[in-house]
């Protein structure tokens, strides 16, 4: 009976707090909302645009299909995944910066390593039949070169 009157107790309490004092925290403080038109600037029309090109990526673009050209002529051919980290950094070293690359294990003794710089990507897949390069260069074209061992 004791705890039945205390949790009335404490939910009173709550809707006392609820219903008649947090409205007037709320509408006292109204320096906490902040007018995001404030840090629009007009822009004025009667003036070009200018255009600015990014240059790095173009480069890094093209870094990036060098690279993947590297590895198609250094037909690199390692079948054990102790090898895949220091494949890993031989050519994530001479990729652009922002290159983001992952080493998968599946199953079978199957791995992977996949590169992939904006809309490119470079793979070298090594699966139980042989070894196997993909890479989808800037112009979205995909190519593949397979070594069956």
């Amino acid at each position: 009976m004791m705890l039945i009157v205390v949790c009335f107790a404490l939910v009173s309490c709550y809707a006392v707090w609820r219903l008649l004092l947090q409205p007037k925290l709320i509408m006292g403080n109204t320096q906490r909302h902040f007018d995001l038109t404030k840090l629009l600037k007009p822009t004025d029309l009667s003036q070009p645009a200018r255009l600015v090109y990014d240059t790095d990526s173009v480069e890094d673009i093209r870094m990036f299909d060098e690279v993947a050209k590297l590895l198609f002529e250094k037909r690199v051919n390692h079948r054990d995944i102790k090898f895949a980290q220091q494949i890993q950094y031989e050519f994530l070293n001479k990729m652009p910066s922002r290159t983001l690359c992952q080493i998968n294990q599946f199953d079978l003794g199957e791995w992977s390593i996949l590169w992939e710089y904006r809309n490119q990507s470079l793979e070298y897949y090594v699966s139980q039949y042989g070894i196997m390069y993909r890479h989808t260069d800037a112009q979205g074209v995909e190519h593949q070169s397979d070594f069956i061992q």
